[in-house]
């Protein structure tokens, strides 16, 4: 039985597989390249045969033409990758809104230059999602300061946390175009890695968002359940062992009398995943994360116990807040909705929620829930 390794992947391939809508220009804007996700777009909203937004198409024309009906952005749009195409601009990204057939949608252009500035790559990422999220949290804010402050961190947030994994994903896929023919198989495998890596980890944003969005308006639901919750708790956990791959040493211990509790499943995982992955990510390797479940007079106990960086003790008020992050947080990514979403999760089920931390040596946080069988 034979198996076909990855670096048997074809260009079309690696470029079908991405999310986003894929096309590669050359340096006097012609298409040379586009992948399914563009075409099928491209087909969906009327372009018939594909017409004008295929390889050979001059994407300039496709740009001017929206300009020519008083298009801001295509004028800007125009501009900025004229500048990329020179050499003047390293990059560039603009969000901006697409009336479609199923209504009205929001983009993330981003452009990268090919080496030598031989033409470019241009990404279209349906941040729809993201945007709703946004303007549900607007909608929740009070008027004036508060919400003009709150919009600047989530743009200034969303920007950031997706400019790193776009650039990941823009450098790999260069890399395997241009030299997947003098490149070794396993160096393919490890910019095709490098992909799925970076298109997990802004799925993982985009639920944040989308988890966040729902516990501003009110649509976090607690649907509670007779759960086994030492048995989920454990299999949680073997879960997030498995994908740490032993960087760390995760000590689990449950009391097995806990027996059927009645709590909302999806929850406890939202709370579980959360605490563990703040945990492993601000710990450094072998070192030791330690999860205690017990019953306590009545009270459902869950600590989650790391020997991290910490949390500076003048923070600590602030750090169930939305978009908060720690000063110390050394560049590790993550969009400071976390603890927030948990607090939320653990006060849907009437729970109470403590952190105590000691900078340089560990955080524990303490979550304690009511007991209904």
């Amino acid at each position: 039985m034979t198996h076909e390794s990855s670096h048997d992947v074809s260009d079309t391939d690696i470029l079908d597989a991405m999310r986003g809508h894929v096309a590669v220009i050359d340096s006097k804007g012609i298409i040379l390249r586009t992948n399914a996700t563009w075409r099928a777009f491209a087909l969906a909203n009327g372009a018939r045969d594909l017409q004008g937004m295929d390889v050979g198409t001059n994407y300039f024309a496709v740009i001017k033409k929206a300009a020519q009906h008083g298009d801001i952005i295509a004028h800007e749009t125009i501009i900025a990758l004229n500048g990329v195409l020179r050499g003047v601009l390293p990059s560039f990204m603009l969000e901006y809104p697409c009336m479609t057939r199923e209504g009205e949608r929001w983009f993330l252009m981003h452009v990268s230059p090919l080496q030598n500035l031989q033409g470019a790559v241009i990404v279209h990422t349906d941040i729809t999602p993201m945007k709703e999220a946004e303007t549900r949290l607007l909608d929740d804010v009070s008027r004036k300061h508060a919400e003009v402050e709150l919009r600047a961190r989530f743009v200034s947030m969303a920007s950031h946390e997706f400019r790193t994994p776009l650039a990941s994903i823009m450098t790999a896929t260069e890399l395997i175009l241009r030299y997947r023919e003098r490149m070794p198989p396993e160096r393919i495998d490890e910019q095709l890695h490098k992909i799925i890596a970076q298109v997990k980890h802004m799925n993982h944003l985009i639920d944040d968002m989308l988890l966040y969005g729902k516990t501003q308006t009110g649509r976090l639901e607690y649907r509670p359940e007779r759960t086994d919750v030492a048995a989920y708790t454990r299999a949680i956990v073997d879960d997030m062992r498995a994908l740490d791959n032993g960087t760390h040493v995760m000590e689990l211990s449950c009391a097995e009398q806990l027996g059927e509790l009645l709590l909302d499943p999806v929850l406890w995982r939202v709370v579980l995943n959360n605490l563990v992955s703040n945990a492993l990510k601000f710990s450094l390797p072998n070192s030791r994360i330690s999860i205690r479940l017990y019953d306590e007079s009545g009270v459902l106990v869950l600590e989650v116990t790391d020997e991290g960086i910490g949390i500076p003790n003048e923070e600590l008020p602030r750090v169930f807040e939305a978009f908060y992050r720690a000063s110390n947080h050394g560049g590790v990514l993550g969009t400071g909705l976390g603890l927030a979403i948990v607090k939320h999760a653990v006060e849907l089920h009437h729970g109470t929620i403590t952190v105590s931390s000691q900078l340089g040596a560990g955080t524990s946080i303490v979550v304690k829930l009511p007991i209904v069988r």
